[in-house]
């Protein structure tokens, strides 16, 4: 019971284990208690990912699919479309157990290989269809002998992690691993980091960093409406991905629109009319406080990193200075007819030179370079054309 007298229903409870991180693969197992006043239940996985407005497809990362009741016997079910699936339960409780694969760095996704492990609850968990305030609880199992361990906003409840319903346990990410990790206290809130990744940044100064922002968000908004705070930091060798809101607004009637960022996260009406008052007085300086103002249209951008391509080998076999495919006559236009030297452009090797007139050939193009220009092969393997 709880102190109110209401009686908290018994929670869903998801084990999450790994047992061959190099197969990029979480294994996951759904318990549902018993439904009594259910025939049949539904589950379905997510679609969307917190702070993303695109519809995803999760589900095409889950296989191995098995639903049994709580003895281990099979229960019929149905798929009903491509992330919801019908259970025949007579309102007992059932098992859901499934593989998902993992193997996308990003904001959204998840992520598991033989050094750390990675989620976002949408791109893991099923939940049940009419059961989402239900309260959740998660079991980790990290590899054996890994010696790795957990970090999450989650509090502890009874060796796992208690969520208050479905989406308190989706909007939680979970770090696995030998992460290094700091904490800190901001007045009776405390933050902490988790810092995955071979990286030379200096962690003290990281943690310094963040107590400043942590004080003046603080100082912004008059305190914290939470205990505990999780910062999980992926130091990779490409860069992370992002989302970026904005919206086109305009003084009803008005013509021409001014485009104002919005932060991430929930933004109040009036915080972005505030923001479109002061961006149009920048702009035209003056503003119509007070005046209806429009949305005229709403933009959401994504960004990432990539890396950068090696550059290719030589071609084999070939000297520092190719031997010449032939010479051709070439009629320049305005620098007139020459003998050109003609090049096989899949022999230049890297650093190659060659004085114009040159032509370069190749499977899919022809490359032209006019008298008194010069021919090089950069680093990358690219022709470079130096004029003069």
């Amino acid at each position: 019971m709880a102190s109110d007298g209401v009686t908290t229903p018994a929670p869903i409870q998801y084990r999450v284990a790994m047992s061959a991180p190099a197969t990029h693969e979480f294994e996951v197992e759904m318990r549902v208690p018993a439904l009594p006043d259910r025939d049949t239940v539904e589950i379905v996985f997510p679609t969307w990912a917190p702070g993303s407005y695109l519809v995803r497809d999760f589900v095409r990362h889950v296989s191995g699919l098995a639903i049994t009741d709580a003895g281990g016997r099979r229960l019929a079910s149905e798929r009903l479309d491509k992330q919801r699936w019908r259970i025949w339960t007579d309102g007992r409780p059932f098992r859901v157990r499934y593989r998902v694969f993992a193997f996308e760095a990003s904001v959204r996704t998840s992520f598991l290989d033989d050094s750390h492990g990675y989620w976002n609850g949408t791109s893991l968990f099923f939940h049940v269809a009419g059961e989402l305030e239900r309260p959740c609880r998660v079991t980790v199992v990290p590899p054996a002998r890994s010696g790795w361990r957990v970090a999450t906003a989650l509090p502890r409840a009874r060796g796992g992690y208690a969520a208050a319903d479905f989406d308190d346990l989706v909007d939680a990410p979970f770090e696995i691993g030998t992460h290094e990790t700091r904490a800190f206290a901001v007045g009776r809130t405390k933050f902490e980091l988790a810092l995955y990744g071979r990286c030379n940044a200096d962690s003290a100064r990281l943690v310094d960093i963040l107590r400043r922002i942590v004080v003046a968000t603080g100082k912004m908004f008059g305190g914290f409406p939470f205990d505990r705070y999780l910062f999980i930091v992926h130091a990779l060798p490409v860069g992370s991905g992002g989302l970026e809101r904005s919206a086109d607004m305009r003084y009803r009637g008005q013509e021409h629109a001014v485009r104002v960022p919005i932060a991430s996260g929930a933004v109040s009406v009036a915080t972005v009319e505030a923001d479109f008052h002061a961006l149009h007085r920048q702009k035209y300086t003056f503003d119509l406080e007070g005046d209806p103002v429009e949305i005229v249209t709403c933009h959401v951008s994504g960004f990432g990193g990539r890396t950068t391509l090696p550059p290719p080998p030589p071609p084999a076999g070939t000297a520092t200075t190719p031997a010449a495919k032939g010479r051709r006559r070439v009629d320049f236009d305005a620098d007139g007819v020459h003998e050109a030297v003609v090049f096989d452009r899949r022999v230049l090797p890297v650093g190659f030179e060659a004085p114009g007139p040159v032509v370069v050939e190749d499977e899919t193009t022809t490359a032209l370079v006019h008298p008194g220009q010069t021919l090089e092969v950069d680093e990358a393997a690219n022709l470079v054309v130096w004029l003069g």
